[in-house]
């Protein structure tokens, strides 16, 4: 859980630093509020995945008997091993998705920024309620 709330933590640092240069590359204006509901959530939810990532390790290791262990009876079945290498191909199979998405925002974000609009965007005339502004 120490792990899970230090990565909550840097998660946020990370954000507040890098929000300026996402608002640089998207050309927005998006903003870091602090809302204590939307902190409260986040922090329930690494409370969570503390919990949830704690627990299968010592879930599976209680189910040990350290006498065998050390006496050099261990032995693990079948099913232990088509689980473990399962998890590793689920993980593996999680970080290609995960890389290609990154890739495809990456894409679209270029797209998005050298694409020729078919305007010039310096001469905009925008119209809120009933009155003309100069997007300039």
């Amino acid at each position: 859980m120490l792990i899970s709330f230090i990565s909550f933590i840097v998660a946020l640092v990370a954000v507040y630093l890098l929000l300026p240069f996402f608002n640089t590359v998207t050309a927005k204006q998006l903003a870091l509020s602090a809302d204590m509901r939307l902190i409260g959530f986040f922090a329930l939810l690494t409370l969570a995945t503390g919990l949830l990532a704690g627990s299968y390790p010592a879930l599976y290791l209680s189910g040990f008997r350290p006498v065998a262990i050390l006496k050099g009876n261990f032995t693990s079945s079948v099913r232990e091993l088509w689980v473990r290498k399962g998890l590793v191909v689920f993980q593996f199979s999680i970080s290609i998705v995960l890389i290609l998405a990154v890739i495809v925002v990456f894409m679209q974000l270029r797209y998005v920024q050298q694409k020729n609009m078919g305007y010039d965007r310096e001469n905009v005339v925008y119209f809120f309620q009933g009155r003309a502004y100069e997007g300039r």
